[in-house]
């Protein structure tokens, strides 16, 4: 009777695949590893970890970017804005008044290209820009030194080829209003608008130096907002670094009723009934008194 209920158990425990989610009373609960779902729960966890590492690289390129660019477009802004602050125009030229001459005029034309995408349709076109650059050579009353001064005149939204040049602002022969440095510019003629380091100008330096100065102001209050978008991407890096390596896996773990496998033990020496032994010390049959007559 004991090895039949023995086999129906063992039959019960196969046909239940092993598992018992309540489990018996008294039994011993420990977790065999296996996770419930199978590969549809190895596809949630590698979309998870998808999103994850979508996520840190995102935060990580956004806060480098922005960063960088807060950092650096604050360090030209003020570095610039500073030295420009510093200048004076009405110290630095003279005002020769109408008295400098266009002497020579160099016109030559160049076409940019630049490429535009369309939101709507995803297809990218080339535009042209046509640009036409007049030289002029200049020379000024008691001074021996040929200068000279540029402008860059926007033509049209098309290729150079076949079309004129737009009008300049002077002609060959004409004697034009013009400023000439009393001090050493050189360090700073991209402020003054000047063509060379000579930088005899033809506008004044006065407007230039204002339109330096607006540029530069416009760059550093651009820096600020960038600075502080970039820092607080850096925070929200740091958050997802921590929740990716703070989030444990949610897959369910199967739970095994039982008790645990026994550890191995010495084998038990046989007893006076038959060389076995019995499972319960009722099933011993009890010893019969013969008595001899």
């Amino acid at each position: 009777n004991n090895n039949n209920n023995n086999n129906n158990n063992n039959n019960n425990n196969n046909n239940n695949g092993g598992w018992n989610q309540q489990g018996p009373p008294g039994s011993d609960r420990f977790e065999t590893g296996k996770p419930f779902g199978g590969d549809q729960d190895e596809f949630k966890d590698a979309i998870k970890m998808l999103v994850k590492m979508g996520l840190f690289a995102g935060t990580c390129f956004c806060a480098f970017a922005f960063l960088v660019a807060g950092v650096v477009m604050l360090a030209l802004g003020g570095a610039n804005l500073g030295t420009a602050s510093a200048l004076d125009a009405s110290t630095d030229f003279a005002d020769l008044g109408a008295t400098c001459m266009i002497a020579k005029i160099t016109v030559s034309s160049e076409t940019t290209e630049r490429e535009s995408k369309d939101s709507s349709t995803g297809q990218t076109t080339k535009d042209y820009i046509c640009y036409d650059t007049y030289k002029y050579e200049i020379s000024v009353p008691e001074d021996t030194r040929v200068y000279y001064e540029e402008e860059k005149l926007e033509r049209c939204y098309c290729a150079c080829e076949g079309g004129s040049p737009v009008a300049g602002s002077f002609s060959e022969s004409q004697t034009v209003q013009c400023w000439k440095p009393v001090v050493d510019v050189s360090a700073n003629k991209d402020f003054y608008g000047c063509s060379d380091e000579a930088c005899l100008r033809l506008w004044s330096p006065a407007i230039a130096l204002e339109a330096s100065l607006t540029h530069w102001s416009i760059v550093q209050t651009i820096g600020t907002p960038l600075l502080v978008i970039g820092v607080l991407f850096a925070c929200s890096f740091c958050g997802v670094l921590y929740w990716a390596c703070s989030a444990k896996s949610s897959v369910p773990v199967h739970t095994q009723w039982g008790s645990k496998p026994a550890e191995p033990t010495t084998p038990q020496p046989a007893d006076n009934y038959g060389g076995g032994s019995y499972g319960n010390d009722d099933n011993i049959p009890e010893a019969v008194s013969v008595s001899a007559e």
